[in-house]
Formats: C-alpha cells, structure tokens, sequence
C-alpha cells in the first residue's frame, strides 16, 4: 500500500526517465494485444459506429473546456452521465 504519495511520484518520474524506449517491444506488444482481440472477437467491431452519440458527446464536453480544468469537467460529467459510477471517485 502507497502510503506517502508524493515519495510514490518522485519513484515514478524517475523510473519513467530513466527508462528507455523500445519501439519494436512496443509494436510487439501491440501486436499480440491486437491479435488477442481478433481472437476474442471483440475486434473490429461487428458496427464501428456503436456508441458514436456518446463519443461525440463526451468530446463536445471536453472540447468546451481548453484549459482543461479537472474539477469542473468532473462534475459536468456525472451531470451528463450520472450512471457511471467510475466519475464518483
């Protein structure tokens, strides 16, 4: 358990700099990650426009704040979309 968070960030950043990126890992990665969604046939969807009414309008809401201030998108979301528990936390 994390128990001092900004110890925790500071361990992050410097993980993260110090940590050198592969490009063919990462293509890997994705590769295997695509084929197992073929496979599990979750990909591509049966009808790419499934869901679209809600991506436009989330992207309308986040669009309509440029400086992205966290809190009040937070709280225009759980208007928008009161049953996603994930905006609760």
């Amino acid at each position: 358990m994390i128990t001092n968070a900004e110890e925790w960030k500071q361990f992050e950043d410097n993980y993260n700099a110090n940590q050198k990126i592969d490009f063919y890992k990462n293509l890997e990665t994705f590769n295997k990650m695509l084929e197992l969604a073929i496979e599990l046939k979750v990909f591509p969807k049966k009808n790419p426009l499934e869901g679209i009414e809600y991506k436009i309008h989330l992207a309308r809401i986040l669009n309509g704040y440029p400086n992205f201030e966290i809190e009040t998108i937070r709280e225009e979301l759980k208007k928008e979309f009161p049953e996603y528990n994930i905006l609760n936390n």
